[in-house]
This record gives structure tokens, C-alpha cells and sequence, in this order.
């Protein structure tokens, strides 16, 4: 069978090689046609968020915190 002698192929690559072979694949998966619709369909998804707030909330919760205690679980 034609994908049992494909796979026999690539047993005989290297990992490095079989990685880059995944890797080639995967870009193959999803043309630009459709990584650009996309980016389309995500336009103004965050058309209200506020740039401005959110860094400022992020640097006063900074300052509050000047303990670093690690993750809380």
C-alpha cells in the first residue's frame, strides 16, 4: 500500500528532518487565502477595548503588589 511505504520513509528521516517536514505540512494545512479571512472576520473585534485603562490598571495593580508571592492555587 502507497501510505504504508510513505510512512516507511519517514521512519528513515531524522527527528530533525521529520520536524521539519511536520512543520511543512502544517503550513500547507491553511492557504493565506483563508489565514486572511480570517484576520477579516477578527476586524474590530476590539474596536471598545481601552488601551489607556487597561495599562493603567495594569501599573496600579503593580504597585500594589510589590510582593511577588507566586501562583495562588
Amino acid at each position: 500500500m502507497a501510505v504504508d511505504n510513505i510512512f516507511a520513509e519517514i521512519k528513515k528521516l531524522s527527528r530533525e528532518e521529520r520536524e521539519k517536514l511536520r512543520l511543512l505540512l502544517d503550513a500547507e494545512e491553511d492557504s493565506p487565502g483563508e489565514r486572511n479571512e480570517a484576520f477579516a472576520r477578527s476586524a474590530g473585534a476590539w474596536s471598545d477595548f481601552d488601551a489607556e485603562s487597561f495599562l493603567k490598571d495594569i501599573y496600579e495593580h503593580r504597585a500594589r503588589n510589590t510582593e511577588r508571592t507566586g501562583a495562588e492555587w
